[in-house]
């Protein structure tokens, strides 16, 4: 049972002394012996042991005044104490628990009982000094993890404008605003953790499974936070473009997680429907991606005419003998008598539009050897759908 740590021994009895320091040595630890609560309490003034092993009954200071010395004072309250005595007085060790010690030490000593009981409560305290410093750090932590937020929205902001250069309705507000909501939850959950710790290293002893519990909770929670943002980046990242098979059904899922939370923000129902089995295309999945949010986008652009509860997007897959068809359908307006124009560049009817954004879905899609079409629905709305060749 190796370990480190400085432990301090008082007992006026030196045959004790040399037992305990040669038992506590030849595990690892450094020992320091002390002939009385006097000496001890100079001693820790000069350098602050992790955990004392205190002897009752003493000459001069006994072992429970030494304690309530020290748990007095707020620089030594947090050193555990474990107490040696050859005492069986139930109330004795009542005392002692009293006083502030965590544990006791019979007399004679058994070897296994020792190391035992010293390796548990150095464990615990160590624990106690790693919480306590997560906990004084963790303003510190979010503080960070909002600065990265920040970092990465004016990277949003960045990318957005270079991607293809797709219509500029494609703001990063979107794209923060599904960041921020997606990150609360986790950073919620570490803030709720943390308080928890707090509570359980008030109670004696404290609880060490539920806070080792507690830090894998925080630990998973924070890689969460951050397979979220890399998620999004991945999605702005221009970069080169990089053709691979990609199950077009999952592209779909992927832009209706990042859009969702602009849909409830403007009220909007988004709705899919896909096909029951993979459907394979060659694709650079970023450039997709791209053009099934900028379809998205003009649609809910479209529905803000519409009275709330009447706005509707429906994503939907197919499966053709040859190709995949992604369609979105909304029950706006529709494109009318502008349908012809529809996909002509700089050709728009939105107040501060640029009139790119089709004309560039189409190109990226024509890159994919596959074909974009734009429709009126006989029911009122309209539905913009784009085909891609499937792969066995």
């Amino acid at each position: 049972m190796d370990a480190t740590g400085n432990l301090l021994i008082v007992d006026d009895n030196p045959n004790n002394l040399q037992i305990l320091h040669r038992i506590l040595s030849h595990a690892g630890y450094k020992v320091r012996p002390a002939l009385s609560g006097e000496i001890a309490l100079r001693a820790i003034e000069s350098s602050r042991p992790d955990l004392i092993l205190l002897d009752v009954r003493m000459a001069g200071l006994d072992g429970y005044e030494t304690c309530e010395i020290l748990k007095a004072n707020p620089a030594t309250a947090a050193i555990p104490i474990i107490f040696i005595s050859a005492l069986q007085d139930v109330q004795d060790k009542l005392r002692g628990f009293q006083v502030g010690g965590v544990d006791f030490v019979s007399k004679p000593f058994q070897e296994e009982e020792v190391l035992a009981r010293v390796h548990t409560h150095f464990q615990i305290h160590q624990l106690q000094k790693e919480l306590a410093y997560q906990n004084e750090h963790l303003n510190e932590l979010v503080e960070a993890k909002a600065k990265a937020l920040a970092v990465v929205e004016r990277e949003s902001s960045e990318r957005l404008n270079q991607i293809a250069h797709l219509n500029r309705s494609i703001t990063s507000s979107i794209f923060s605003s599904a960041i921020a909501h997606d990150l609360r939850q986790p950073l919620a959950a570490i803030l709720s953790n943390a308080e928890a710790a707090e509570l359980f290293l008030e109670q004696e002893p404290p609880p060490l499974q539920e806070i080792k519990e507690i830090l894998a909770d925080i630990r998973r929670d924070d890689l969460r936070a951050s397979q979220i943002v890399m998620g999004m980046r991945t999605l702005l990242n221009k970069g080169e473009s990089e053709i691979a098979l990609h199950d077009l059904n999952n592209v779909v899922r992927e832009v209706s997680q990042y859009l969702n939370t602009e849909a409830k923000q403007r009220g909007i129902q988004l709705e899919m429907c896909l096909y029951d089995s993979c459907l394979s295309v060659n694709i650079d999945r970023i450039q997709i991606q791209q053009v099934l949010v900028n379809l998205v986008i003009n649609s809910m652009d479209a529905l803000m005419a519409m009275p709330a509860p009447q706005r509707c997007i429906r994503i939907s897959t197919i499966s053709h003998i040859a190709y995949a068809e992604v369609r979105v359908e909304d029950n706006g307006p529709g494109f009318g008598e502008h349908l012809d124009q529809a996909c002509e560049s700089f050709f728009t009817t939105k107040e501060h539009g640029m009139g790119m954004g089709l004309p560039i879905c189409a190109s990226l899609i024509h890159v994919h050897q596959g074909h974009i079409s734009v429709q009126d629905k006989d029911d009122g709305g309209a539905v913009v759908f784009f085909k891609l060749p499937l792969q066995e």
